[in-house]
Order: structure tokens, then sequence, then C-alpha cells
């Protein structure tokens, strides 16, 4: 029962962070949904689970217990605002838990709107695994995009593309995203370049990207 709760609480993770990706423009917010394929969603939960799991049995302490609590309150009584109060609580604390408990307010305060608070939060989050830690350095970059930091919004990005590790869904997502902040900052030949390294190592990714690549190149000169 309680690793059918924890599946639950990292399925309802993945989709907040899969919500949570913006886009750089309002067109694009408008226009443009992008959803992650199953499969990749699929490995992140199994990545997720046994992390958790791991070190949920290592240690039963009051914060494992009190992350319990904030994911019955999240899951179950839709109340995020309950679930924010816990999490932040945990979240001050050290451990596994309270790295998690970050992550998880940080998420519900992106939801929110409360793009500061939600950056201040998940820049405490320690990355320690490729993907969800690759999606915590996403969200820290779409809080920079809506705090107006393209700059930061970059770096983010690019930490997001290398602790993703080259996985082959994952890995171009990011980049797309870094490239759509190169074209926000009319960085045209470093939007073109990250288009191009998407084409050359991931061609079956998304056959949109030749198009952006090609327009790049039109705005960069080339």
């Amino acid at each position: 029962m309680a690793n059918k709760k924890n599946n639950q609480a990292e399925n309802h993770t993945v989709d907040m962070l899969d919500d949570s990706l913006v886009k750089l423009t309002d067109n694009m917010k408008k226009n443009q949904k992008r959803i992650l394929i199953i499969c990749v969603v699929i490995a992140l939960l199994i990545a997720g689970v046994m992390i958790y799991t791991f070190s949920a049995r290592k240690s039963n302490n009051q914060a494992h217990v009190a992350i319990g609590n904030a994911d019955r309150e999240l899951l179950f009584e839709n109340n995020d605002s309950a679930a924010l109060e816990i999490y932040s609580q945990v979240a001050v604390k050290s451990g596994d838990a309270a790295n998690r408990a970050k992550l998880e307010a940080a998420i519900i305060l992106y939801n929110k709107g409360n793009y500061q608070e939600a950056l201040d939060m998940v820049k405490g989050y320690k990355a320690k695994e490729a993907i969800i830690g690759a999606a915590a350095y996403s969200l820290k970059g779409d809080c920079m995009v809506q705090l107006d930091d393209f700059n930061g919004a970059v770096d983010a990005f690019k930490a997001a593309i290398k602790q993703s590790d080259n996985n082959p869904y994952y890995t171009p997502f990011f980049m797309v995203k870094l490239a759509r902040v190169y074209g926000a900052l009319n960085n045209y030949a470093e939007q073109a370049n990250v288009y191009q390294e998407i084409v050359d190592k991931y061609p079956n990714y998304d056959a949109n990207v030749n198009k952006e690549l090609e327009l790049a190149k039109i705005r960069a000169g080339k």
C-alpha cells in the first residue's frame, strides 16, 4: 500500500513538472503545449519511485511521515495549499525527505504563479538523478523565464541538458527550451546552433525542429 501511495505521489510530481514547462512568448503559450512521450514518463516514475522508496525504507522519521501526509493532501484531498504548508515545513530540514519537499513545494508555488518563491525553493534542491534532477533544473529555468531573467534561464537549461545525460527524449526537449530562450534574447546564431545539434544528434525527435532551424538561420543571416 505504501509503495502504491509513493507511486501515485511520484506520478503527480511528474505530471506537475510536465505542466510547469512554459513557453517563452505569448504565441507559444497560446498555440503550443508540449507533452512528453509516455515511455519517458514511465521511466521517470520508475526512477523516482526507486529513489524515494529506498530512502523511505532507510529512515522512517517524522520528515517522511510529514511527506506522506502532504502527498495525501495533494493526491486525495486536492488541497495544494495544505500540502504546500507541509512541504515547506519539511523543506527547511535536512536529508532526502527535505530535498524532495523542496521540489514538491517549488512545483506548487510555480503553478500558483509565485515564480520568485518557486525559484528560491527549487534553488535549494540537490539534483542527484538524471531525469528528475534535469526536470528540476528545467523548472528553475521556467521560473527565470517568467521573471524575465533569460540569461539565468540559459544557464538553467544548460544544466538540465547536462544532467539529463543524453537521454534521447528529455535532452532534446530541454535543448528546444534553451533554443527558444536564445530566440527571446535575439541570439539567433546560438539558437540555430542548438537546433542544428538537435537535428544532428536526435534526428527523430521532432520534425518541427527542422523548420525552427531554418527560421533561426534566416534570422541569423546564415
